[in-house]
């Protein structure tokens, strides 16, 4: 995993990040705000990563994805894939503003605030 190592390497240079390293994965964290951190977990040696964003410490956003082929890829392909895939969900934390608002009965809702308005956290830039 060469790509997500070096990806990881990378990240151990933004300011505003954290990464820490366990056995089998590296966990990121970043602060939004005084009430809102985002949590990224990169298992080792498999082609998935998961993320989560907690507010006043009580998790309210969560996804995951993993990295297969599906037209011939190369695993070296996917690894590159998902080595892009996790620097640009982290830069888009932390290079944008996010709102959670969580209502009466507890469901939350997390937002990017866009120049276009406000659009639903995801993984993708394009909601996929």
């Amino acid at each position: 995993m060469h790509a997500v190592a070096a990806m990881v390497d990378r990240l151990k240079t933004v300011p505003g990040l954290s990464v820490t390293e366990g056995k089998s994965e590296w966990h990121t964290t970043m602060q939004k705000g005084a009430s809102l951190v985002f949590d990224v977990t990169i298992p080792k040696g498999v082609l998935e990563w998961f993320a989560s964003a907690k507010n006043n410490g009580r998790e309210v956003w969560s996804d995951w994805t993993e990295h297969y082929a599906t037209a011939g890829e190369s695993r070296i392909q996917l690894e590159e894939e998902m080595a892009r895939d996790v620097e640009d969900f982290i830069r888009r934390v932390l290079c944008s503003k996010v709102t959670a608002s969580v209502s009466p009965d507890g469901s939350a809702t997390l937002l990017w605030e866009r120049p276009d308005g406000q659009k639903h956290v995801t993984l993708f830039e394009n909601g996929a």
